[in-house]
């Protein structure tokens, strides 16, 4: 419906036939001249409320900016006065609404989406979602179908409050199963979502179902479901993942059956979880089932009898019973240790063939031969002789 290349080409030309620079039909505008030079480049368009202002300052229509076509019809009419009174119902289609939709306040986008065409399919009401506000889109939704694929609903979902997400989620959740409200959850309100998880699961889901909707489940309704977990105990992974959103004392009586007699580890991590009483219970009993027989005693080694040396001990010398009185006991001699001969180390210096090895050197300095000293004399001539 609209060119914006084309847009942007008349206006620049406009503007310089009118003699303006970009900066001048900014200062008109109210606004900044790099908006004058995306409009010119057809990177974006003007707001719709820009158009009169636009056409003023170059003393044209509307029609000349936008290069005539439906689309100028249609803004003209927009501009004309309010959008009840110059537009019929049903009077823009979807296409056209889509493109007039980035040119309008969202009060307009609202008023002239009332007119439009109603959608029939939710990849068209995706499409328009950017564009209108919660409440009509959800309006729009709300009549449009009676019941929805959740699958689909799921990228509407973003663009509707809540209200509106629960009463399409109730009317089509029957095939989906507790799973398939995952995806949806983070958009419902909390009793919404406890109202369909209740129906779905008959009061009982598995361990996977639960861990993936809890954080947006009321704690109640996941209180009473996590006790109502079907087949084996909830494992210590999943009783961890589920812990943050249970009460204490729920957080408590499912670790009584999720942890094993010797699972101290898996009972620290669920501590910040529990109430004190039940906690200590449940530790008293682990340490309890861990403890074991205490090993019984070495016997003490005997100490060695000596009897000679106490035979000998107990028999007093002679001196002894003259004076009257004992010595005290001598103490047990220690067997003597062998030592065996250590033999030169073929590294270790020979000793001098001499006797007196302090004299030999100095005897052996002046030229005299030395003598070994048997006698105890030594072997110079002594000069007094």
């Amino acid at each position: 419906m609209f060119d914006m290349t084309k847009i942007g080409l008349n206006i620049a030309r406009l503007r310089k036939e009118s003699g303006m620079t970009q900066m001048e039909l900014a200062d008109r505008l109210g606004i900044s001249y790099q908006a004058v030079s995306s409009w010119e480049r057809g990177t974006t368009m003007p707001d719709i409320s820009k158009l009169p202002l636009l056409a003023d300052s170059f003393g044209v229509s509307i029609d000349e900016i936008l290069n005539g076509g439906r689309g100028s019809e249609l803004v003209r009419k927009i501009v004309a006065g309010p959008v009840e009174e110059t537009l019929k119902e049903g009077e823009v289609s979807v296409e056209e609404f889509q493109e007039l939709a980035p040119l309008l306040p969202a009060k307009q986008a609202d008023a002239v989406f009332g007119r439009t065409e109603q959608p029939v399919s939710l990849s068209e009401l995706v499409a328009l979602a950017p564009f209108v506000s919660e409440k009509v889109l959800g309006e729009c939704a709300l009549k449009a179908f009676g019941q929805v694929d959740l699958s689909e609903l799921v990228s509407l979902a973003p663009f509707l409050e809540e209200a509106a997400v629960d009463e399409l989620a109730l009317r089509g959740y029957s095939d989906s199963g507790v799973s398939g409200m995952t995806a949806l959850a983070p958009f419902m309100s909390r009793k919404g979502l406890d109202t369909i998880v209740a129906r779905l699961s008959g009061g009982s889901a598995s361990p996977a179902e639960l861990m993936s909707l809890a954080p947006f489940m009321s704690r109640e309704n996941l209180n009473s479901l996590a006790l109502r977990t079907e087949g084996e105990p909830l494992s210590t992974g999943e009783l961890m993942s589920l812990a943050p959103f249970l009460d204490s004392d729920v957080v408590g009586r499912l670790a009584s059956r999720a942890l094993e007699n010797s699972d101290l580890k898996g009972l620290a991590a669920l501590a910040p979880f529990m109430d004190g009483g039940r906690l200590d219970s449940l530790a008293r009993s682990m340490v309890a089932g861990r403890k074991t027989p205490p090993a019984a005693p070495e016997p003490a080694a005997e100490p060695q009898e000596h009897p000679a040396s106490e035979a000998a001990a107990e028999v007093p010398s002679a001196a002894e019973e003259r004076d009257g009185f004992a010595a005290p006991a001598a103490p047990p001699a220690r067997p003597a240790t062998p030592f065996a001969p250590v033999a030169p180390s073929p590294s270790a210096p020979v000793a001098p063939p001499y006797a007196d090895e302090d004299r030999a050197p100095d005897a052996e300095r002046f030229g005299e031969p030395a003598a070994p000293r048997g006698d105890g004399h030594s072997s110079f001539a002594d000069p007094r002789r």
